[in-house]
């Protein structure tokens, strides 16, 4: 009962009905490919070198964020002389315009 062409229609069949694994994004396979690389390189280190690796990544991390930080600084330093610059051309503006006689109108 068991014959060869039973057994491969058999397989046949549950390849059929067997759900198809979802293929993952490309990207998400090379960038969990890189991290599984980094963490088995990273585990082979000696503690002195994970410690040294760890203080540079901190060093990193707090010089980017310094710089992005002063970034943000000089953004609302301009912002705010472009405010005070802006009210006081409208300031002069108001003032110059109070000081000046009215147009004339042409009639005598």
């Amino acid at each position: 009962m068991n014959s060869p062409d039973f057994q491969h229609q058999k397989r046949r069949v549950e390849t059929k009905t067997e759900p198809t694994p979802k293929a993952m994004p490309m990207g998400t396979f090379r960038i969990n490919f890189i991290l599984n690389q980094a963490q088995r390189w990273f585990d082979g280190l000696p503690p002195l070198g994970k410690l040294f690796i760890v203080l540079l990544g901190t060093f990193v991390v707090l010089s980017i964020l310094n710089t992005v930080l002063r970034i943000l600084s000089a953004l609302v330093v301009v912002g705010v002389i472009a405010i005070a610059v802006y009210a006081g051309y409208q300031f002069f503006k108001t003032a110059e315009a109070e000081q000046s006689p009215p147009p004339d109108s042409g009639q005598s």
